[in-house]
This record gives C-alpha cells, sequence and structure tokens, in this order.
C-alpha cells in the first residue's frame, strides 16, 4: 500500500501453502479506490496444482467487473473447506486474530515520530462470521488496562545504533531517561513500549487490582510487530523470549515485579529499516543472529532499569505518604511501658478489683503488638529500598 507505507510480506509461498490446506478453491476479489473495475482471480488447488506441475507455468482464469469508485479493499473467499468449522474453532481463530494487531497505536517510522495524516496506518479490522453471526472478540477493558497501568517505559534505536530509554510514571510523578550506543551488529532503528504494572492497589491508579491480574495474565508480555503485523511466537504466555521470568524467580522476592505478566507492551520493527532482523523458514520468529541478540539485551536491560526506577520513585512516595504516621517506638520504650503498665495493672489487681485489671492489661499487649508490627514493618521497607538501590546500580554498571 502507497499510502500507508505497507510493504509487501509475502516472499516464500506460505501464505497460498496456508490457503491451500484449509481448502480446494480460492477467489481473490480486489480493487483499488477510484478504479472502475473489480480484478478477480480463480484458484483450484485440486484441479490446476497437480504433482509434478511447475509452478510458475499454472495459469489462473481471471476475470473484472465493475466496481465503485469509492470503493477499496481485498477479499479472498476458500470453498472446498477439508474440515467443518465449529463455534469454538472459529473463537479460537479470533483469540489468535485480537493480537495480530498491536492494540494501541505504534508509529511505523522508528526513527521519526513526525507522521503526516495520509501516512497514518489506522490498521485493519478482522471480522469472523459462522452462518452470518459476527464471532466478535475482543481485548475487553483495553482502555482502562492502559490508563491505570504503574509506569511506562520505552525507547527507539536510531540507525547509527544510538538509543534512548525513558522511564515514566504519572501516577509517582517520575520522569528518567538514558542513553547508550550500540556498537556491532546493529538490529537496525526501531520503537518499543512497555506498560508496566505493580499489581498493587496504590500502584494502579483507578484500575481494580482483579482486572489488571487478569489482563495481565491473559495478554502480558513483549510483542514484536513487523509492518503492524505480529511475528510470533514472542508474548505468547509460555514465550519467556526476554527471559524476564528466569530472571526473576532468581532474584529476592521482595524486589520490584518484573516477570512478563506485569507487562504488556510492543517493539515495531520493519523490513526496511531492519534487515538484519530475518524471518525464519517458517515465519515463526526471527532468525537468532548476532543483530537479535543485541535487540533482545538492550530491552531487556532496559525493562529491569526502568521498573527500578519506577519502583524507586513509589518507594519514595509511600515513605513520604507515611510520614505522618506516628513513628514506631524502639523496643527498649515498648519494654519500659510494659513494665509501667504492668505495675497499675498489678497495683488494681491487689484492689480486687480483678475485671479492671484485665482489661487494662488487654490493651497493654494491644499497643504492644502494633508497635512492634511497624517497627517490623519499617525495617522491612528498609531491606527493600536497600536491595533496589544495589539492583539499580548492578543495571546501571551492565548497561
Amino acid at each position: 500500500s502507497k499510502e500507508y507505507r505497507r510493504e509487501r510480506a509475502g516472499k516464500k509461498g506460505i501464505g497460498r501453502f496456508a490457503v491451500q490446506s484449509l481448502g480446494e478453491q480460492l477467489k481473490l476479489e480486489t480493487t483499488q479506490r477510484g478504479s472502475a473495475r473489480r480484478y478477480i482471480v480463480d484458484f483450484d488447488w485440486h484441479k490446476d496444482y497437480t504433482s509434478g506441475k511447475d509452478l510458475g507455468k499454472v495459469g489462473n482464469a481471471w476475470t473484472f467487473k465493475r466496481s465503485p469508485p469509492e470503493k477499496q479493499g481485498t477479499t479472498l473467499t476458500i470453498t472446498g473447506l477439508h474440515e467443518s468449522w465449529t463455534v469454538n474453532d472459529l473463537e479460537e481463530v479470533a483469540k489468535a486474530a485480537l493480537l495480530l494487531q498491536p492494540p494501541f497505536p505504534i508509529n511505523k517510522g522508528p526513527g521519526n515520530t513526525s507522521r503526516t495524516a495520509h501516512e497514518r496506518d489506522p490498521g485493519f479490522e478482522v471480522k469472523i462470521f459462522l452462518d452470518d453471526k459476527n464471532v466478535k472478540k475482543e481485548l475487553e477493558g483495553k482502555r482502562d488496562f492502559l490508563a491505570g497501568a504503574t509506569g511506562i517505559i520505552e525507547g527507539h534505536v536510531e540507525q547509527n545504533g544510538s538509543a534512548t530509554i525513558t522511564a515514566r510514571s504519572k501516577l509517582f510523578e517520575l520522569r528518567d531517561s538514558f542513553s547508550k550506543k550500540l556498537k556491532d551488529h546493529l538490529p537496525g532503528a526501531l520503537r518499543f513500549r512497555a506498560y508496566y504494572f505493580v499489581y498493587r492497589n496504590e500502584a494502579l491508579g483507578d484500575l481494580s487490582t482483579r482486572l489488571a491480574q487478569k489482563m495481565g495474565r491473559e495478554y502480558g508480555g513483549i510483542r514484536i510487530y513487523r509492518d503492524g503485523l505480529r511475528v510470533p511466537p514472542y508474548g505468547d504466555p509460555d514465550n519467556d523470549w526476554l527471559e524476564l521470568d528466569r530472571e526473576y524467580r532468581k532474584r529476592s522476592k521482595a524486589l520490584y515485579p518484573i516477570g512478563n505478566t506485569n507487562l504488556f507492551g510492543y517493539i515495531s520493527i520493519t523490513r526496511r529499516e531492519n534487515p538484519t532482523l530475518e524471518d525464519t523458514a517458517s515465519r515463526e520468529g526471527i532468525v537468532e543472529n548476532a543483530a537479535f541478540g543485541n535487540l533482545r539485551e538492550l530491552v531487556r536491560d532496559a525493562l529491569f532499569w526502568g521498573a527500578t526506577r519506577i519502583s524507586a520513585a513509589r518507594e519514595v512516595k509511600l515513605r513520604a505518604s507515611s510520614q505522618t504516621a506516628p513513628k514506631p517506638e524502639s523496643r527498649l520504650s515498648l519494654l519500659a511501658e510494659m513494665e509501667s503498665e504492668a505495675k497499675k495493672t498489678l497495683e488494681f489487681a491487689r484492689k480486687g478489683n480483678l475485671r479492671r485489671a484485665e482489661a487494662k492489661l488487654s490493651r497493654v499487649f494491644r499497643s504492644i503488638r502494633s508497635s512492634a508490627r511497624a517497627a517490623d514493618d519499617l525495617e522491612a521497607q528498609k531491606k527493600v529500598q536497600l536491595l533496589n538501590e544495589v539492583e539499580l546500580l548492578r543495571i546501571l554498571a551492565s548497561l
């Protein structure tokens, strides 16, 4: 598409093979806006594409019909299906197609954010029908989900390898960034963005924790999109291609969360800007060469750095909000209070007022338990803060 600068994706015949595996015949109808013709091509896989034939010499019947000039688009109609399709089958297809395109806008120009209106690709809508009934699958709550993110980690890489990474959180008043230069085996110009979620009430804005966790389990992960279309299997539930889950399991659980379910994002690449990131022969993934290794390392380090900065800002705000609360007493003062109150209780008991003595003793122990918990919580917060600072220094040293 010249209008939206879409690159032609077909190269190895996988699309033709996929269509042929579904049914015996294919009818392709296509027209261009402003054209008075709609071209129609018929493919009969069973009759014309027999074993031993040179595919380059197989002809396909075509014709054309009149078409309103305002119409545009392409329709593929597959008939003679090899298998029957149930509602459950189509719902699975609808779910797979849901994230075939990114669920949020992606700039097509990785190194250029200023796009003219006619260059902004609106994408396309996938509709699946069974007996004229639309089998609909939507990313329900997507807008609230993204708006409720704890923070956003994003970055872009230029063709010369210059990379800029930014972490921001409106909730915790953070905006921080750093730059680095990739030297060898450059992946090309690209952009990435990840919405980061800490599943705590104070870290999710107006989003409910239950909804956020549900969305994270179903759709979490970092996906790769080439020319606006998803490259599987990156971002699948069991695909830890950035080794986020693996690294998080190795770390102390007291540190900030950084698994795939805590992130929802994309990496945007194109065939024109990223020739070193080659598709595998099966189109299931990208060849794991040195350029892909550099891309993976950059994005992984950026996500760990961003999660550290957002979590540190969260800790600062939590500490500031708790400064007005009573400070936990020292263990020595707790013992002194216990001794004083115990003496008063004993005095009540000597005077025969056992009920008052018992009530006094209960209040003493409740106060002691409350103060002890506050002291333990403060100690735990200090431990987490120290661990996060050490982790941040480790990540910065590796960049």
